[in-house]
Formats: C-alpha cells, sequence, structure tokens
C-alpha cells in the first residue's frame, strides 16, 4: 500500500497534504463466493476523496450491500427490519437496500456527509466527476489494478459512452 508520511505536519513543520486519498475494496476475510452472497463478504470496488467529496466505482453492483463487521447486529437488523416494513427514510432505503447498486456514486461530503443523495452524472458537479475519476483511472493504471477503469469523460464533461459491440470490438 502507497503512503504519504504526515510526520511533518506532527512536527509543525511545512506539510503539503495529498490532493486524493484512495480507497479499496476486495475480498474480506475468507468469505467464500457464492451465489446469494453480499458484498460484505467479496466487493470490488475503489473509491477516491478529495477534501469535499468522493467518488465510488462499484464494479460489483450486483451484489446486496451488508456491512462488514456488523451484519449480525442490532442496529443493521433493525434496519433490515425497517425496510421490509417500509418505515426506512428513502435516502436510507436507496443507499442501502437497492440492488443493483449504482455503478458510480458521487457525493458532496460538506453538503451531505452521511452520502445520501448521489449526485454522479449531474451536469452541476460534471467537472468534479471528471477530475476524480480521472485520479482513481490513474492511480489504478499506477498500482497495475487488476479491475477494468472506469468510464472516463469525453470533452464536454459527459461520460464516455459505448455500445456492447464497441466494447467488445465486433
Amino acid at each position: 500500500m502507497s503512503g504519504c508520511s504526515f510526520l511533518p505536519l506532527l512536527k509543525g513543520e511545512k506539510y503539503e497534504p495529498r490532493k486524493h486519498v484512495f480507497i479499496e475494496r476486495g475480498p474480506h476475510g475468507s468469505a467464500p463466493v457464492a451465489v446469494n452472497m453480499t458484498n460484505a463478504g467479496y466487493d470490488l470496488g475503489r473509491a477516491v476523496r478529495s477534501d469535499r467529496y468522493k467518488f465510488i466505482y462499484n464494479c460489483t453492483p450486483w451484489l446486496p450491500y451488508s456491512p462488514v463487521d456488523s451484519a449480525g447486529g442490532l442496529g443493521w437488523k433493525e434496519m433490515q427490519a425497517a425496510n421490509t416494513a417500509g418505515k426506512l427514510p428513502a435516502g436510507l432505503r436507496a443507499t442501502y437496500f437497492t440492488v443493483p447498486r449504482p455503478v458510480y456514486e458521487l457525493y458532496d461530503l460538506q453538503a451531505d456527509p452521511s452520502e445520501l443523495q448521489n449526485l454522479s452524472g449531474k451536469p452541476e458537479v460534471a467537472a468534479i466527476e471528471r477530475e476524480l475519476r480521472e485520479a482513481l483511472a490513474e492511480k489504478m493504471i499506477l498500482d497495475f489494478d487488476y479491475l477494468p477503469l472506469p468510464a472516463l469523460f469525453n470533452g464536454d464533461d459527459q461520460p464516455a459512452k459505448k455500445d456492447a459491440r464497441q466494447r467488445s470490438g465486433k
């Protein structure tokens, strides 16, 4: 894992913080891969965050969400029960119980610290999303990541789209 020392900050010396922090999810422990699994044991995802925004790239969006270490806990069980009863607020329902999950998520952590309003694809944050997608793709290339790169933007701040024939080379 790559890193950047913040010892100068602790010593009160001149410190230049990094522009982005990168996050990776993958296999968790020795959870088996199974048809009825959730993403608690196996979730291929990457993310990048700046001071204000977080961009998430979900490569296994078909796996239902489940917390990694607290799936058996009372809090999660109560959320599941509230969702089943139709009593969970819409934002929480969308965040935790939508299947498939979105492939791309973008959150304004200043305005939405709970990450309930996915801004990915919104024109007003297209430049920010482009910057974060490019930063994540660059990091994935430098780390020889085995996952496919996130779709990058074309020149007009819209995600580049290819149909299935273009992706397969036919």
